[in-house]
């Protein structure tokens, strides 16, 4: 599983939606269109500040760590 796929994944997980990670990265929502198509990867390096919201490591949405911490807390909830 890629990078941006991991982040879609665990958006969906802790019930997050695009609009609260674009908020959060102080984005436009249109930036998440672009990196769903494909057509931009500027993810990579708002990564620090996407794995504190998700609540895991930018080593595992990078791909050095096989799965997310099982106690995985700190993320923000709705």
């Amino acid at each position: 599983m890629d990078t941006f796929a991991k982040i879609v994944m665990l958006l969906k997980q802790k019930k997050l939606t695009q609009k609260d990670l674009t908020d959060h990265l102080g984005l436009r929502r249109s930036v998440f269109t672009d990196w769903k198509s494909g057509k931009n990867t500027s993810y990579i390096k708002h990564i620090g500040a996407i794995s504190e919201l998700l609540g895991v490591s930018t080593d595992f949405l990078l791909g050095k760590e096989k799965s997310p911490p099982s106690d995985a807390h700190g993320y923000i909830t709705k």
